[in-house]
């Protein structure tokens, strides 16, 4: 037997790799009684900010025959870095909730001179 022909019962509410695998099983029974719950539409917005600095938003999504929204809105900035005719703007514009932007996501701090 293949994982894909296993169903959920047969899992017996396993998590494994981080994905509870009795719901993942359980949902694709269900797609197969219902294909058309499969149709999925995920989507980004740009918005041009300046040069070549772009900032995206994710929130909302079609899935299983309605409109959704994540539960919460993601926003990122992209741009090119300098070398690239860029200032370098790209970094996330929204840390998940209770945390801050990592030193890796962060602005870059402008140099000091001593």
């Amino acid at each position: 037997m293949t994982t894909t022909d296993m169903t959920a019962a047969e899992t017996g509410g396993a998590m494994r790799n981080g994905v509870d695998t009795a719901t993942l099983f359980a949902t694709l029974d269900a797609v197969k009684q219902a294909p058309q719950a499969a149709r999925f539409q995920f989507r980004a917005r740009n918005q041009w900010v300046s040069g070549t600095h772009n900032r995206t938003t994710i929130a909302d999504y079609y899935g299983v025959g309605e409109e959704r929204a994540h539960e919460r809105t993601f926003v990122f900035d992209a741009d090119h870095p300098a070398v690239l005719v860029g200032k370098d703007n790209g970094w996330p514009t929204s840390p998940p909730p209770g945390t801050s932007p990592s030193p890796r996501s962060a602005p870059p701090s402008p140099a000091t001179s001593t």
